[in-house]
């Protein structure tokens, strides 16, 4: 599904690729698709949930083992974490919680994976909502799509 935002995007934009004209893609359009692909993918588990491209009210978990939409930010607001800061600086009773601490290290190595393919001139960007709590947000999901 991201694959096909990013080439949406790319369609609405001025920008025109080598590779719309038929040609080789070249080794810094490739690197551009690649963080494209992983800042879509940042963005939509940051929004814990993203929409079917053919069916965008339809949206699916980001997680595998969610059974619901922001079932992630649920555990999060759950465990005392408001905003994603909080989960880079857990108390030490948070610092017990294996689940919290998996999921630090999950975001934190995303965003690693990320900015290991940024270049030099490229600003780093963290991909946070600015607050967790799933139960003020407003879903634009209207329906959950199945998961199998």
């Amino acid at each position: 599904m991201t694959l096909f935002w990013c080439l949406d995007e790319v369609e609405h934009s001025s920008d025109c690729s080598s590779s719309q004209h038929g040609e080789v893609v070249n080794e810094d359009e490739l690197l551009r698709w690649v963080q494209n692909i992983l800042r879509r993918l940042l963005r939509f588990a940051a929004q814990d949930y993203f929409p079917s491209y053919f069916m965008p009210k339809c949206c699916q978990p980001v997680w595998l083992g969610e059974r619901y939409l922001k079932q992630f930010h649920m555990r999060l607001y759950q465990r005392g974490i408001r905003a994603y800061t909080d989960l880079l600086s857990l108390n030490d009773q948070q610092s017990r919680d294996h689940w919290l601490k998996y999921n630090k290290s999950l975001f934190i190595y995303s965003h690693l994976m990320y900015w290991s393919v940024l270049s030099d001139d490229d600003e780093l960007e963290l991909f946070v909502p600015s607050t967790i709590n799933p139960l003020t947000e407003e879903d634009v999901c209207t329906t959950l799509l199945p998961t199998n």
